[in-house]
């Protein structure tokens, strides 16, 4: 298998390849050592793993079938090796965007922040209103890329802001040392055609009023 003769690789990036390569931002771990990838897409709480199973078999005629409850396994030397050339390997706190990514189109662009959103990402709710498109990570530094990607296409941000004190935390119902963790916000009047692929936060970012760029959440103004 990690040799499979029969793994395509395209000509050129196109938006569900982007799309693909924001999930690897998110939820996304090369192991080169090993030539495998493991990218955490839950069953039943995440509503976009039937379509990264049918995008990797259409880009690499690749058939996911190694899959758990809360993550899938690709095992290619070949996609390992491509994936981790184009800059998408490291860990959560050591990943980055490739400055490629900069150069592409924007509904590419919009593909990649789509990905990192559907692996990462949800809707901000103040009461019953929901007001922004969120992303928070331990990684201060991926989240600037994701900001000046954002305003590249236009969309109305804040400013990068502390989520979460590193320390103790009940996680999954369980107290764990965790790291510190940073959020971004996202809104704006395009922020309606944002390409999410998941239903379920896609109907949620439907829901949101804002239609201006300089909005303001609280203390929180959004600039374009």
């Amino acid at each position: 298998v990690l040799y499979n003769q029969l793994i395509t690789i395209p000509k050129q990036t196109n938006n569900d390849f982007m799309w693909l390569m924001g999930i690897m931002l998110g939820d996304g771990f090369i192991d080169i050592k090993s030539n495998k990838m493991n990218i955490a897409v839950h069953k039943t709480a995440n509503d976009t793993r039937p379509i990264l199973i049918k995008i990797v078999k259409d880009l690499f005629n690749y058939e996911i079938k190694d899959r758990e409850d809360r993550y899938v396994e690709i095992y290619s030397k070949v996609l390992a090796d491509l994936f981790t050339k184009m800059g998408f390997g490291g860990d959560a706190a050591t990943k980055n965007m490739p400055s490629w990514v900069f150069g592409l189109p924007e509904d590419q662009i919009l593909s990649l922040l789509a990905g990192y959103f559907d692996s990462d990402g949800h809707v901000a709710k103040s009461g019953l209103r929901y007001q922004a498109v969120t992303y928070t990570s331990i990684n201060k530094s991926l989240l600037e890329d994701v900001k000046a990607l954002a305003i590249m296409c236009g969309f109305g941000v804040s400013r990068i802001f502390k989520h979460r004190e590193k320390g103790k935390a009940v996680v999954v119902g369980k107290e764990r040392n965790v790291r510190e963790s940073w959020r971004i916000l996202l809104n704006g009047p395009k922020i309606q055609h944002f390409p999410s692929k998941s239903k379920r936060k896609k109907e949620n970012i439907n829901k949101i009023k804002s239609r201006r760029n300089f909005g303001r959440i609280g203390s929180l103004n959004f600039k374009s």
